[in-house]
């Protein structure tokens, strides 16, 4: 495929999103822009070439200029970094119990508005901080492309520019405004303190992902198994203080912190293909003990094992999106680091399957109803398997 040909499928795409964003409220018009950007992305990686991709700036502009239509998270980001600036916990009280009290442009918008904050501290402060830039989706987005445009600063941000043009990042991170986005930053940071052997780094970065959301703290004992037991004392000492110097201002809160993470992880199920499988062999009781047993399993087989590290990074977080029992799209961004080169096509198919999720919002959006069928999961995860395999796979 010749660059003009690249080109020109980036103009296709960033105008059908432009106006598809703009007048479409049909959901399966996505898929155009979206297989075009995947073609476009999987025959162009160079920085050389994306910094020539003119058109490519245009389409990353239109993400962040258009209101996120395929998930409404973005709202309980706003209500939540609101909701601080107006001298209240959002870990104490859910959005249904203030909406009497306060009045903001996402009241009513936000999911779950029964149960308080998921999100860790640090990912509270950049709520509360792009509330204080702007009360609309205005701040959110400002503080997304700031926080990322800074990056590019650093060396390893440049190295990992082709990235802000995958379809994944531009969807998910720039459009729906997903705070997942934010893990980028980090997760570059880390693979490039794990290849350059500085523990203290790398338990730094791997703090600030777990600050961002809980779940990469699963990957620290394959982080300190890759160093001998002499470099742990610093490792420990990058993860550790710093965050709990995040959780601080929280503390006095208690188990209040992770009240909604618990209550997440033991009701909410979704797009999980193994999980309607385990279902129907087991009691309604042993089908998260059992995928949460073949989670354990697995990391403890690849942390122990002698691949490369960062291969067993990412085979940690797929472990994650299969024996998870929700699985997101937006999940996908996490993984983006650890992709090891010549692997990113199968990334971008994955996410390109995962996109089928999203036909849930058709009935949904029509009736009210929140049904998964098998007419959409089973092809979906047929493919993801298939993407997950290649990037495990050992390359010789």
């Amino acid at each position: 495929m010749t660059f003009s040909k690249c080109n020109l499928l980036v103009c296709i795409a960033a105008c059908g999103f432009l106006i598809l964003g703009r007048f479409s409220g049909f959901l399966l018009w996505y898929w155009i822009p979206l297989v075009l950007l995947t073609l476009m992305q999987m025959q162009t990686q160079s920085r050389e070439t994306a910094l020539r991709s003119n058109p490519a700036w245009l389409l990353l502009l239109a993400c962040l200029c258009l209101t996120p239509d395929l998930s409404d998270d973005v709202h309980r980001y706003l209500w939540e970094g609101y909701v601080q600036t107006q001298g209240y916990s959002p870990y104490q009280h859910s959005p249904e119990s203030l909406y009497e009290v306060l009045d903001h442009p996402s009241e009513g918008l936000v999911n779950n508005g029964d149960l308080t904050a998921i999100y860790p501290p640090l990912a509270q402060y950049l709520f509360r901080l792009a509330a204080t830039l702007s009360a609309t989706l205005v701040g959110w987005k400002l503080l997304l492309a700031s926080l990322l445009l800074f990056f590019l600063f650093h060396p390893v941000g440049r190295a990992s520019f082709p990235w802000l043009f995958a379809p994944l990042v531009l969807f998910e991170g720039f459009w729906n405004s997903h705070l997942d986005l934010l893990g980028l930053v980090p997760g570059f940071l880390l693979v490039a303190a794990l290849r350059d052997k500085k523990p203290f780094a790398v338990g730094f970065c791997l703090a600030l992902m777990t600050a961002f959301k809980l779940l990469p703290v699963l990957l620290l004992p394959t982080c300190m198994l890759y160093f001998k037991r002499g470099s742990w004392p610093r490792l420990l000492l990058g993860f550790f203080p710093f965050l709990i110097l995040t959780y601080l201002p929280y503390l006095s809160q208690g188990m209040a912190l992770f009240d909604s993470f618990l209550t997440f992880s033991r009701h909410w199920h979704f797009n999980n293909l193994l999980f309607p499988l385990f279902d129907a062999v087991l009691p309604p009781d042993g089908v998260r003990p059992a995928l949460a047993i073949c989670l354990i399993i697995t990391i403890v087989a690849v942390t122990l094992s002698k691949r490369d590290v960062v291969d067993r990074c990412a085979f940690i977080w797929i472990a994650l999106f299969v024996f998870s029992p929700t699985f997101f799209p937006w999940y996908l961004i996490w993984l983006v680091p650890f992709i090891q080169s010549g692997k990113q096509a199968f990334l971008h198919l994955a996410y390109a399957a995962s996109f089928f999720s999203y036909l849930i919002l058709i009935p949904y959006r029509a009736s009210g109803v929140w049904a998964e069928h098998w007419a959409w999961l089973l092809p979906e995860w047929l493919v993801l398997y298939a993407c997950f395999y290649a990037i495990c796979r050992r390359t010789r």
